[in-house]
């Protein structure tokens, strides 16, 4: 039976609404985004749920499913038996004088027409039909490894833009707070400049670092909107709506990465990876395809039953038939070396397959564990000493117990401090992405 797919799944249904009308998710995004970021609602989710919505919501998706029975009602197609041919043929449509009557049928109707009828049917000989099926049935696993194959790209995709997404809402969130701090500032010195008590030299530097914290933040807002609908897009949500999705699962727990072998990775990558796979069952079809084309060299079998009115020496003839093919020219020896042919070469795709894939989670691997070792170097608390140093060295420009030019070198190593810490944490987040896509499988 064909499957039927609902475009939106209830339990999507239930947890959109649970998000907009319950928990008062959604609100003005003026107040919380600033001007730069124009969108009418704003929905919080997590990771977690995201990904909840895209499987049961994607269009893409629903869309690539339905090859999968395609292919099974092609299978299906396979096994049903070629119908019976049925015709009538001499039948006259005037007499001619001196031609003797027959008995009628009805009536008087039959005594001048002549009619012959034949049934046919084919038979496929040498198993045709169940090797046609166990050709369509490699189709349809192909069709379930191409959906999987789609499904790991659209999911590798999907987690890759939501972390760039927490990346640019980090970004954004640490550059404002920065630009909160400088316009205090500014706003200070501006008064004080007002007043002749400052001259002008220093607050002129420090309004350009503002104009330049404010080009950064609308850099990042235009990336942020990119970003934003591209999930959207894939969530089958509306466009207008801007995605927050917090900071839950943006920093990766490191314990379960440094368990990982990479001797476990590569036989998961052999056993899961839907593309090696489809290079398996490509070797597989053409085995089928060579055994369905020699079964092609013995010819079909073709039974008749035929009768006859008033065109034999009897009045009602009945009469049994069969006829076949003579392979005298023609047996099939084209189609058989072209599955011949076509099983070597997937052979040795397979084989260069199986070595690619090894190769791509080796590296891949090791890209992560240098990521990771990278990251544990930095202390834990680093972050948190940031912000307070901050605020620190805000205090100590406003109190004049430092110059301007130290303030600035300071912001300009926060900025570059806090760059490299959101940086390495979506580094770690695309290396492990990476990993699960070439490995096939969640880690």
């Amino acid at each position: 039976m064909p499957r039927q797919f609902n475009v939106m799944g209830n339990t999507t249904k239930i947890l959109l609404l649970f998000f907009f009308f319950f928990q008062g998710i959604v609100s003005s995004s003026h107040a919380q985004r600033g001007p730069e970021i124009v969108f009418t609602d704003t929905l919080q989710l997590t990771r977690v749920q995201s990904e909840a919505i895209l499987l049961a919501n994607s269009l893409s998706i629903v869309a690539e499913k339905l090859q999968i029975d395609q292919a099974e009602a092609l299978r299906w197609q396979a096994e049903l038996w070629p119908n019976p041919n049925f015709s009538i043929d001499e039948v006259n449509l005037w007499t001619t004088s001196g031609h003797e009557e027959m008995p009628p049928f009805w009536g008087k109707f039959g005594r001048n027409q002549q009619v012959s009828a034949a049934l046919e049917q084919l038979i496929q000989t040498a198993g045709k039909r169940r090797k046609l099926v166990a050709l369509e049935q490699v189709s349809v696993e192909q069709a379930e490894h191409y959906f999987r194959d789609f499904l790991r790209g659209l999911k590798g995709s999907f987690r890759t833009t939501m972390t760039e997404l927490q990346y640019l809402q980090s970004s954004r969130r640490y550059h404002q707070r920065q630009l909160a701090s400088i316009s205090e500032l500014t706003d200070a010195m501006q008064r004080q400049v007002e007043l002749n008590n400052l001259g002008k030299a220093d607050y002129i530097r420090l309004k350009a670092a503002q104009l330049e914290l404010k080009k950064h933040l609308m850099e990042l807002d235009k990336e942020l909107v990119e970003k934003n609908h591209s999930l959207t897009l894939l969530l089958n949500i509306p466009s207008h709506v801007y995605l927050d999705l917090g900071t839950e699962g943006f920093v990766p727990e490191l314990e379960p990465l440094q368990s990982l072998q990479l001797s476990d990775l590569e036989a998961v990558a052999l056993e899961e990876r839907p593309d090696l796979q489809l290079a398996t069952l490509a070797q597989r079809y053409y085995t089928e395809l060579e055994s369905y084309e020699k079964a092609q060299r013995t010819p079909d079998l073709k039974l008749k039953l035929g009768y006859d009115r008033g065109g034999n020496f009897m009045l009602d003839f009945v009469g049994l038939g069969a006829s076949i093919d003579l392979p005298v020219f023609h047996r099939n020896q084209g189609n058989i070396r072209h599955a011949q042919l076509g099983k070597t070469r997937t052979e040795l795709q397979l084989s260069q397959k199986r070595n690619e894939v090894l190769s791509q989670v080796k590296t891949a691997y090791f890209n992560l564990m240098q990521e990771v070792a990278f990251y544990e170097e930095i202390d834990r608390g680093y972050d948190e000493e940031l912000d307070a140093l901050l605020d620190n060295y805000t205090a100590n420009f406003s109190s004049r117990n430092i110059s301007l030019l130290v303030y600035l070198d300071f912001l300009e190593a926060y900025l570059d401090n806090k760059e490299t810490l959101i940086g390495t944490i979506k580094s770690i987040q695309d290396q492990i992405e990476e990993l699960q896509f070439l490995v096939g499988r969640d880690l």
